[in-house]
């Protein structure tokens, strides 16, 4: 599989502020890649130096194999979707669709064939004379989308395009762009700050943080699979919690962990030579039981129902352990008659030895900061850190 853009090495500082930090990243043709991570973390300027609105102060930014670092944005094969979407109010569909096609000075027998495939795509045919203010919030992404789709560009840059939807819309409209990449084959970047944007749409995620990738993976090897704390409590919630090695017991180790006791952990090995790690228990992780497991039952640990939330089909839990260690934990909701928990009940939490992802601590120097990828592969993680064990990708939020 060819690579549509690729980033070597990138670096970008606004005067004292590091934007982009050493960051290495290959887009394949066709993929739907999203840069995921709170304000301010530099996946933006990551979008602008692939747009060609910023320009990296080290390193090169290629697309289609073609050194484009110091090449304007308007001679560059890509096209941007705003978050305003930027349509131009005076114009009908049909002319937005075709404002682009018209400034490549394609004939005009060729434009409006591509404007009636890019109506057709987006399912507009019928509303080719109306204006932007005629439109509802979905049939202006959807102009937008057409516009930047209609001069067939190699990459499509979306920045939070869905950022002015309500709930409901936005949710129907995750499902509509990436069934409109999958149709259209084009080579998605998407940039958001939004969780659950990224894993409905996502064929792999780029997880920004304070200038770097964090990680870059599915989503549901970011989830189950997280290299970092940050990568675990960013994505979906977690249980990060500090661990002290005991010793190898059948199949798997054992561990001592702060305000709950021992836990055995399915790994093939542990941190080297090091006697504590922090680990991970994604909260629908936890199961729980009203009574004492069977004697013998390993990773079972008494707690106290602090906190209930109601979040529809499921309570979210604040759990306290005897050891005065807080988890978060997820249970169906029973509704308010017999077998509802309430605050005040106690519990037995049980976790299963493969549901608990040890996370390894970074490596010293400038080779532990930096964010690795094997392009086309699975996702991976700064060096120096390592994972194990399962979780699911359900509830992740």
């Amino acid at each position: 599989m060819s690579a549509t853009v690729e980033l070597r090495g990138v670096a970008k500082r606004f005067g004292a502020v590091v934007a982009v930090d050493d960051v290495s990243l290959t887009v394949q043709a066709g993929e739907f890649l999203t840069l995921l991570g709170p304000s301010g973390c530099g996946k933006t300027t990551l979008l602008r130096m692939i747009a060609g609105f910023e320009t990296p102060d080290r390193g090169a930014v290629l697309i289609s194999g073609a050194d484009v670092t110091h090449t304007p944005s308007h001679r560059r094969d890509v096209n941007q979707v705003f978050q305003s979407y930027a349509l131009f109010p005076h114009l009908s569909v049909r002319g937005n669709i075709a404002f682009g096609l018209r400034m490549q000075r394609l004939a005009a027998g060729e434009v409006e064939q591509r404007v009636a495939e890019m109506l057709a795509v987006v399912a507009l045919e019928g509303c080719e004379e109306r204006k932007p203010h005629e439109l509802s919030g979905g049939q202006r992404q959807r102009v937008a989308l057409a516009r930047a789709l209609a001069p067939r560009p190699a990459v499509l840059l979306l920045d939070e395009p869905l950022s002015a939807l309500d709930a409901r819309l936005r949710q129907t409209m995750q499902l509509e762009l990436k069934r409109l990449q999958r149709r259209v084959g084009t080579t998605f970047v998407l940039v958001t700050h939004d969780q659950a944007e990224a894993l409905a749409m996502s064929d792999r995620v780029a997880l920004v943080h304070r200038g770097r990738i964090e990680q870059v993976g599915t989503a549901a090897e970011i989830y189950d699979r997280p290299a970092t704390a940050f990568a675990a409590e960013f994505i979906g919630q977690a249980n990060v919690l500090e661990a002290e090695f005991i010793g190898r017991g059948a199949g798997g180790v054992d561990l001592r962990v702060n305000g709950v006791g021992e836990l055995r952990v399915a790994a093939a090995a542990w941190l080297g030579d090091a006697p504590r790690a922090r680990i991970v228990i994604r909260p629908e992780r936890i199961r729980l039981e009203a009574t004492q497991p069977a004697k013998g039952m390993r990773n079972a640990f008494p707690a106290r129902v602090e906190e209930k939330i109601f979040q529809g089909a499921q309570d979210r839990l604040t759990l306290v352990t005897p050891g005065g260690l807080r988890l978060v934990a997820t249970a169906a909701n029973a509704g308010t008659g017999e077998g509802s928990l309430r605050v005040g009940d106690s519990v037995w939490c049980a976790v299963y030895p493969e549901d608990v992802v040890i996370l390894r601590q970074p490596a010293s120097g400038e080779a532990g900061r930096r964010a690795q990828e094997i392009p086309g592969g699975p996702g991976s993680a700064e060096p120096g850190y390592e994972t194990g064990g399962r979780a699911s990708a359900q509830g992740a939020s």
